[in-house]
């Protein structure tokens, strides 16, 4: 029985980072797909990996700022291209859909993780009801068998007083 509970819960965590795997490679695909529809000449244009770090920090406070807070997109792309004046509009709008995708990620892996977690305690749940119940089950098993003895115990004693009282007359 505890071998079948540690098997299920394996397989949960093996299907848990599958779908992992599945998600990231999916979200990688579409972030490069994504980046190459938005820049006609993406060999100019540096990839998301490339912004330095307070250029990705003021990006992503700018969002925050704008689509966050349901500000209309073209003020946002105005404020981008106040603040990134060297940066060609395709490049903003690449770089704002991978800011996209990977939000989109982070949702998707939050609740792949939630999911696995509530499944988990689910089979933990099942797996202890399940040895709660084999347990009544043997507990009643062990009743009637010492039952089963003590009706044979009774049976030998009434006998054997039985014996001694023909024996003693």
């Amino acid at each position: 029985m505890k071998a079948n509970y540690y098997h299920s819960l394996n397989l949960i965590d093996e299907r848990y980072e599958l779908e992992l795997q599945a998600l990231a490679m999916v979200n990688n695909i579409l972030s490069w797909a994504n980046f190459l529809k938005n820049v006609k000449d993406y060999n100019r244009a540096p990839p998301a990996e490339m912004w330095t770090e307070p250029m990705k920090e003021m990006f992503l406070h700018i969002y925050k700022t704008y689509i966050k807070r349901g500000k209309d997109r073209d003020i946002y792309m105005e404020r981008l291209a106040i603040q990134f004046p060297k940066m060609p509009r395709k490049q903003l709008e690449a770089y704002d859909q991978y800011i996209v995708d990977m939000e989109y990620y982070n949702k998707k892996t939050k609740a792949l993780y939630r999911d696995w977690e509530k499944e988990k305690i689910q089979m933990k749940e099942f797996a202890e009801e399940q040895i709660l119940n084999q347990i009544e089950y043997l507990i009643k098993e062990t009743e009637n068998e010492l039952a089963k003895i003590k009706t044979v115990r009774d049976y030998w004693e009434d006998w054997l007083f039985t014996v001694n009282r023909i024996k003693n007359c």
